[in-house]
């Protein structure tokens, strides 16, 4: 009995295990991406599909407990794929718990507005505006905040930034300049690559890592008025050559995994809905392979604002099938997909395109094997000492010195003694920019504080007065009256003026998102406060704080010194003071033109031939205030001029450009070496009078040299000819090197083609 008993148990054991539960596929971590993404996709229902393209808003106030109980239910249904703004750890880990009660238990993708740093999350580091780090011409910087960002919004539970904001600054009016990196397609190209590239370390794959997504796709800051959602009439021409250069370079160099739309229109047709530029151009030309998310609540204004669809349903079909992949803000949105592709409207095999790109980043991310976070981990992470220092050296970089008379700056404590640092942005949160929710007050120092503190190491007594915050309102004339009476007993004034930036302080607010102006100059009566001060014959120092430029003609002819600091972020006030006082030798320069007044808008340094043609408007030359590229330094640098290794190039040859740059000077600065190119005549089609192709920050020693070179490819001299053809095209060429986009301040060598070839895209 016992024999028959054993036999009956080894054939037992050999028979395969029915009852006993197999692990999918799809949560083996040792499988690779593709075939989990397959799995996975294969045992999903539609209803599980739609429920991926689908995003909420988490934020969750503590007076709204019901809206917290309706995103973890339709988490807990599977409703959603993603959220974005889940400020706190412990609500991310909520809302994963959720997403785990769903039948495949698909974690949630966790989305931030990381601007400038995780900013808009309560005692974050936040860094110095984006317009900032352009300013300082060097990737470097950008790629290390990213990559300091990506830990802290790992550390809180997010996954996904959107950001790079890969803009264009075109048209000073419009609020959101401050978040691109200017008007110059390489120098946009250049910065936004490198913050993808320190979000994401290549594909992301890893749980210190976070998906970049650039934005906003495309043309957002040339609509029409500077506007913020209005349209825009752009060629092809002009979109592939300038608009689309950014997002070319991004997916090719970068590894761009996701995008988000515009909210403008191009040509009359709402971004959103786009087939051509989304998969005609992106996908099947440049080879995105990521996916796309619409901006807030853009898919219901395709009804509801641009009147393109008869309801929500024909709207979010219209996106869907252009090549959108998720929505933003969800509620409305997953029932009528789902009917949508039950009627046939919506492929399924467009369902499945975007949900496995959706799917893509979670295995990536590491978000199926770990999908929680430690909720002790931010506090080891977040605001770590590096982090901090690396904002206030990315800070000090940054701050442009436009005006220095009589040698000003930097300031002397054996002749200046007592200081009175006045004006509207003096000592409040305005330098921190927009994109930044409330920050404990202990995290920032103003530039009253900042200027107070590196003033004592000198010997030199600040002293702050209050003339009123409110640039909107307007400056109180009283206190106006006040602060000069007092200026009588200091030797400088320091005047911080500007935009108001504080993006919660609506009353206030003046630059930032959907804060378009019909001016640019200063706001209210902060022209009368410049002009009362320097009639007192003290000498005068501006600090201007704001994200779009400022053309105020009467400061830069009028007062002592001029520094454009943007908005520095949390340690901007001592980046500030540290400029002023010699400390840091400034060696920013511009990323944007700055006019004269704003009805020279938009000109910018790339402007056709035709463009300054004759003398200029009845009131002014067509000349800007300052040039593109522009900042002065404490020292003095002599460029030499342009050797050139090869000046004769034949099909698909290359050469070299180099330059000797000394510092002539006395003291340590940097200095920003900047190649342009012209195509001196070009068959049909109009060419810029100059394009940036090259730069290079260098810092030197007093007397000392460096050389500086630049490759020129043949990318860098073609163009999309009248035929829409990419080519290089025989004839001669400048090449000018200095150190700004101003004629005066260039070097020139010529280049010859001898003959026409195509150049592949």
């Amino acid at each position: 009995m016992k024999k028959i008993l054993t036999l009956l148990l080894l054939v037992a054991c050999s028979l395969p295990s029915w009852g006993a539960p197999k692990t999918p596929l799809y949560k083996d971590p040792s499988q690779p991406v593709e075939k989990r993404v397959a799995d996975l996709l294969s045992r999903m229902t539609l209803e599980e599909k739609i429920g991926q393209m689908n995003q909420y808003v988490a934020y969750i106030n503590e007076d709204a407990p019901e809206r917290k109980a309706v995103i973890l239910d339709v988490a807990a249904k599977g409703h959603i794929g993603s959220v974005f703004q889940a400020n706190t750890p412990e609500w991310a880990n909520e809302l994963q718990k959720a997403a785990m009660k769903t039948r495949l238990q698909i974690p949630i993708l966790v989305g931030a507005d990381a601007v400038h740093g995780a900013a808009m999350i309560w005692g974050t580091t936040v860094y110095p505006m984006p317009i900032n780090f352009a300013s300082t011409w060097n990737p470097e910087y950008i790629r290390k905040m990213a990559r300091q960002t990506a830990l802290e919004l790992r550390s809180l539970g997010s996954h996904w930034s959107f950001f790079p904001n890969m803009d264009l600054a075109r048209d000073p009016r419009w609020g959101r300049i401050g978040e691109t990196f200017g008007e110059d397609p390489l120098l946009v190209s250049d910065m936004g690559c490198a913050m993808i590239d320190g979000y994401q370390l290549g594909d992301f794959t890893g749980t210190d890592r976070v998906v970049a997504c650039a934005n906003h796709f495309v043309a957002g800051g040339s609509a029409i008025n500077g506007i913020n959602f209005w349209g825009s009439d752009i060629g092809e021409r002009t979109l592939r050559s300038t608009y689309l250069k950014p997002y070319y370079d991004a997916v090719k160099k970068a590894n761009l995994f996701t995008i988000m739309g515009s909210h403008n229109t191009i040509n009359d047709i709402p971004c959103h809905i786009n087939k051509w530029l989304m998969t005609d151009i992106m996908r099947d030309e440049y080879g995105f392979k990521g996916f796309y998310v619409s901006d807030f609540t853009d898919l219901e204004r395709l009804h509801e604002t641009y009147m393109v669809a008869r309801d929500h349903q024909e709207g979010y079909t219209l996106a869907i099938n252009a090549g959108m992949d998720m929505h933003m803000q969800g509620p409305g949105f997953y029932e009528p997909v789902i009917e949508a592709v039950k009627k046939g409207i919506i492929p399924m095999e467009r369902v499945d395109e975007a949900v496995s790109r959706i799917l893509e980043a979670k295995f990536r991310l590491g978000l199926f094997e770990q999908p929680l976070v430690d909720e002790e981990l931010h506090k080891r992470v977040v605001r770590q000492k590096a982090h901090g220092e690396h904002a206030l050296e990315a800070a000090r970089n940054s701050i442009v010195l436009l005006e220095n008379r009589n040698q000003t700056l930097p300031l002397q404590p054996e002749k200046i003694k007592k200081i009175l640092v006045t004006g509207p942005n003096a000592n409040n949160k305005t330098i921190l920019g927009d994109w930044t929710n409330p920050q404990p007050d202990e995290n920032i120092t103003t530039i009253a504080e900042g200027l107070t503190s590196v003033a004592a190491e000198h010997g030199v007594q600040v002293d702050y007065f209050n003339v009123g915050e409110n640039i909107r309102k307007g400056l109180e004339a009283e206190k106006i009256k006040e602060a000069i009476q007092k200026a009588a007993d200091y030797d400088l004034i320091v005047l911080a003026l500007g935009e108001g930036t504080i993006r919660y302080d609506k009353p206030s607010r003046t630059d930032g998102e959907n804060t378009d102006r019909t001016d640019i100059n200063l706001l209210g009566n902060q022209l009368e406060l410049a002009q009362q001060m320097k009639a007192t014959g003290k000498p005068v120092v501006v600090v201007y704080i704001n994200m779009r430029p400022i053309s105020e003609p009467w400061v830069s002819a009028n007062v002592d010194a001029l520094l454009e600091a943007w908005c520095p972020g949390q340690a901007g006030g001592t980046a500030v003071a540290e400029v002023l006082f010699g400390e840091v030798n400034p060696g920013a320069k511009l990323p944007v033109t700055i006019l004269q007044s704003v009805g020279q808008a938009r000109l910018y340094y790339s402007m056709l031939p035709n463009a300054p043609f004759r003398n200029g408007y009845v009131e002014m030359k067509r000349t800007p205030l300052y040039p593109f590229g522009y900042g002065k330094s404490y020292t003095t640098f002599e460029i030499s001029e342009p050797r050139i290794a090869k000046s004769v190039l034949g099909r698909e040859e290359a050469t070299t450009v180099t330059v000797t740059v000394t510092n002539t000077g006395d003291r340590k600065g940097d200095e920003v070496v900047q190649m342009y190119i012209r195509d001196d005549y070009s068959y049909g089609v109009v060419r810029p009078i100059k394009e940036l192709k090259g730069y290079q920050r260098v810092s030197l020693e007093p007397k000392e040299s460096k050389e500086v070179s630049f490759d020129i490819t043949p990318e860098m001299l073609a163009y999309y000819d009248l035929d829409m053809n990419f080519k290089v095209e025989e004839g001669t060429f400048k090449i000018m090197v200095g150190n700004s986009s101003a004629d005066k301040d260039q070097k020139t060598v010529a280049l010859k083609v001898t003959e026409s070839y195509p150049v592949a895209r």
